[in-house]
């Protein structure tokens, strides 16, 4: 069991296993309404959590074992040189961007996707738009992404950015991907966290700041400002793969590639200023590089359990992977052998979770806990074809402060 210094994450998966469609409440209301009446039993859940649960007979179907889905894949939106509008097209290199798109312009796009990867990332899509509503109505055309980045947000009148923001992180929220968000370019340090105030809170999303300046390919004997998020875009995907989506993508694990300064030199003060507003610092650090360094998202200071970029990210992709996991369970009888099966199902990749470091505890009860059972199911919810399963788990959080004690021994002289 969970002891009390960690905090359950729940989330509920609805599978109608006696018959219609398979649908999983992707809708954030939803969750959340379904996560209140669920954390309202609590007590109940661990009390019953003990109990043993009889299987009569063999459930008919074989399960299936739950493999994680991908976390890294990015979108970009933006205008470009040529390429079809509105139509996601899918690249595995800057290469393959220049074969659709064209080569580099004035705008920011193609830049920030020859950053992401440059920084590591491997896959991407991307949707030529000169409007940003239809962009995001375009993202329908693609199954499945993780990360969204929009440059363009860098060179917006502040409420024009301000909008965008709330209209992408909406999105991101209803398909559990992440929005990496640009400040616009004019804002100083003093300002950027004014700035940040007024934008809708999301769990789904993180702003970084300052922007970056690269090498002019246009003129290089120059520097050109760039927006930042294709680069932290590239990071994040870089670390995903090296370390595991749990890992926080700043740090050791966070220097830049391919630049060569930032538009804003950042100190100290700078630092701890930002990043107690939630504003996630890039700095620049003698012999050390440009390095990401902060990792917390844009959600409400009354949301502490979506505080940190890595703990958000891991629950999108354990989310998604149970979501796409369980689909066997389709149309079988909603009983207790098929509850038993789901459990340990969703127990057997949740300690693969464990063992790989993504979640803490002493003990793997320490770490996790999956309910299905009558505690988690109305008679009506199992009359009417619903598989609703509870998993709450203690995720590892990033270290962000670290301070150093010396003592030093002085003894008196002989």
């Amino acid at each position: 069991m969970l002891d009390e210094q960690h905090k359950a994450f729940s989330f509920g998966l609805e599978v109608h296993s006696t018959g219609g469609d398979h649908h999983a409440l992707d809708r954030l209301s939803e969750r959340l309404s379904l996560g209140r009446r669920l954390r309202s039993m609590k007590e109940t859940w661990d009390r019953r959590a003990s109990e043993p649960v009889r299987v009569e007979e063999p459930l008919s179907a074989s399960p299936s074992v739950i493999q994680g889905v991908g976390t890294s894949v990015a979108v970009f939106l933006g205008p470009t040189t040529s390429g079809p509008r509105n139509t996601p097209i899918h690249v595995t290199s800057f290469f393959e961007y220049q074969q659709t798109f064209g080569g580099l312009d004035a705008d920011d796009t193609g830049m920030s996707v020859r950053l992401f990867f440059e920084n590591g990332g491997v896959n991407a899509y991307v949707i030529r738009t000169d409007s940003i509503d239809d962009g995001l109505r375009a993202l329908t055309a693609i199954d499945r992404f993780n990360l969204l980045s929009i440059p363009g947000t860098a060179r917006l009148p502040r409420p024009a950015a301000t909008k965008t923001v709330a209209a992408a992180a909406t999105v991101c929220e209803e398909r559990r991907a992440f929005y990496v968000v640009d400040a616009p370019a004019s804002l100083t340090p003093a300002t950027v966290t004014g700035w940040k105030t007024n934008l809708q809170a999301s769990p789904n999303a993180a702003l970084y700041f300052p922007a970056l300046q690269i090498v002019d390919p246009f003129d290089p004997g120059a520097l050109r400002d760039v927006p930042a998020s294709g680069a932290v875009a590239g990071v994040i995907a870089r670390t995903d793969i090296a370390r595991g989506v749990w890992k926080a993508p700043a740090g050791n694990d966070g220097r830049l590639q391919a630049v060569v300064n930032l538009t804003r030199t950042l100190s100290d003060a700078d630092q701890e200023h930002l990043t107690a507003a939630g504003v996630n610092p890039i700095r620049s650090f003698p012999g050390r590089g440009i390095r990401v360094w902060g990792s917390r998202t844009l959600a409400s200071a009354d949301v502490a359990d979506w505080k940190y970029v890595s703990v958000r990210r891991l629950l999108l992709f354990i989310e998604e992977s149970v979501d796409e996991g369980t689909q066997w369970a389709m149309f079988e009888p909603n009983d207790e052998p098929l509850w038993h099966a789901v459990r340990g199902s969703i127990e057997n990749f949740l300690l693969g979770l464990y063992q790989r470091g993504a979640l803490t505890g002493r003990t793997s009860e320490d770490a996790y806990f999956v309910r299905c059972d009558r505690m988690t199911m109305t008679q009506d919810d199992i009359g009417s074809g619903r598989l609703i399963v509870l998993v709450g788990i203690a995720p590892v959080r990033p270290a962000e402060f670290l301070t150093i004690s010396n003592m030093t021994s002085v003894m008196p002289p002989a």
